[in-house]
């Protein structure tokens, strides 16, 4: 798993213990995730292991760190990652607040990793 996608899953429980719910009550909801992401490098070290012989598969796809979060969860709202160099991350809260606004979603999960 790339280190990103398992920082962002990591985060977000904490912000959803920090917030007083649980798993299980956000299941099923109309929560949106939101993922600002700028570097997707993490295959390179599957490129390194193969010139040694060692076959691993270590893939990076930003679009796998909102959805492994959406997935974990069983949300419902949109899940989107982007890439918008340094402005990353705000503009997934950017998303998130207008997603929220036109009633997309009753909550999210916003934030950015790198």
């Amino acid at each position: 798993m790339d280190p990103q996608e398992r920082l962002f899953l990591e985060t977000s429980w904490q912000a959803m213990e920090d917030a007083a719910y649980n798993k299980r009550a956000l299941s099923g909801k109309a929560i949106g995730v939101f993922a600002g992401v700028m570097y997707g490098e993490y295959q390179l070290h599957g490129a390194d292991e193969l010139a040694k012989g060692h076959i691993i598969g270590a893939n990076t796809s930003f679009s796998s760190i909102a959805n492994r979060v959406s997935y974990f969860y069983n949300l419902s709202g949109p899940s989107i990652a982007v890439d918008t160099m340094c402005s990353s991350s705000l503009t997934a809260l950017h998303l998130a607040c207008e997603s929220i606004k036109h009633g997309e979603c009753e909550m999210a999960f916003a934030g950015g990793v790198n």
